[in-house]
């Protein structure tokens, strides 16, 4: 049985507590070392599952944990855009709903011990590399940027959702 500690957990467990000071810093006023704590939580985001990968270490927990961090992550910025972008509304508010739906899909999964792959699907991956850009884009002012790879990541978490409901994927 693998270790649960291990260098990708504990990326990915960085990752979700660096939601607590960019929070703190975007309502200080303090946009830029927001912006550069939530790039430093981005590049987590790539490393764990590459770590994970490349040194075997993938766990059922990091497989849980991975997009739990990016949930905390994107709704806390997002959340907090909403009063600097309003414009943006719905594109946030149904991402964040999408968000919360696919989290609780892969958590089902392990406990209803669903003999199904966990993790990501490649739409999955598509939606959160929107979703960082979008997030990137309006951190730097570009609304309309912005705007459009929210509605991407939006398409691509529908495209996710109906992939975990309705294509078999092969068992482990």
């Amino acid at each position: 049985m693998k270790r649960n500690i291990n260098i990708p957990n504990l990326l990915s467990t960085l990752r979700m507590l660096a939601a607590l000071p960019i929070w703190l810093l975007l309502t200080a006023n303090q946009p830029g070392w927001a912006f550069c704590v939530y790039l430093g939580a981005l590049a987590t985001d790539f490393l764990d599952g590459w770590i994970a990968a490349h040194y075997n270490q993938g766990t059922k927990l990091g497989m849980l944990l991975d997009p739990w961090a990016d949930k905390v992550l994107h709704v806390t910025v997002m959340l907090l855009f909403l009063e600097k972008y309003p414009q943006l509304e719905l594109q946030i508010y149904i991402s964040i709903a999408l968000a919360m739906v696919l989290v609780g899909l892969a958590s089902a999964k392990l406990y209803f011990r669903v003999k199904r792959q966990l993790g990501a699907n490649g739409f999955g991956k598509i939606k959160m590399c929107c979703e960082g850009f979008a997030i990137i884009a309006l951190f730097l002012g570009y609304v309309t940027t912005g705007g459009i790879l929210l509605w991407a990541s939006i398409a691509f978490a529908v495209l996710s959702i109906v992939t975990h409901l309705l294509i078999r994927e092969p068992s482990y």
